[in-house]
């Protein structure tokens, strides 16, 4: 499998002062904010909830998911990828 580049849109979004701990979505080629929370302790609870609700949703989007942790950009895998 080969490494995929973050692109500079997710970083674009992870270095704004509200996003210090968020989840960020690449749909479709747009960066989405989808949580913020002001502790990463914070995110993990939210997170739950959104997983339950809003991924099921996205199974069959061409999308990608990024955590923004203190200006820290990491790629999560949330579920198997169709690419």
């Amino acid at each position: 499998m080969k490494s995929l580049v973050i692109p500079s849109s997710v970083y674009k979004a992870a270095a704004l002062n509200e996003n210090t701990h968020a989840l960020l979505i690449l749909l479709d080629g747009t960066v989405f904010v989808e949580l913020q929370a002001k502790t990463n302790k914070a995110l993990e609870k939210v997170l739950v909830g959104w997983k339950a609700e809003t991924l099921p949703s996205l199974a069959r989007s061409d999308v990608r998911f990024f955590a923004v942790n203190c200006g820290k950009v990491f790629e999560l895998t949330l579920f198997r990828s169709k690419r």
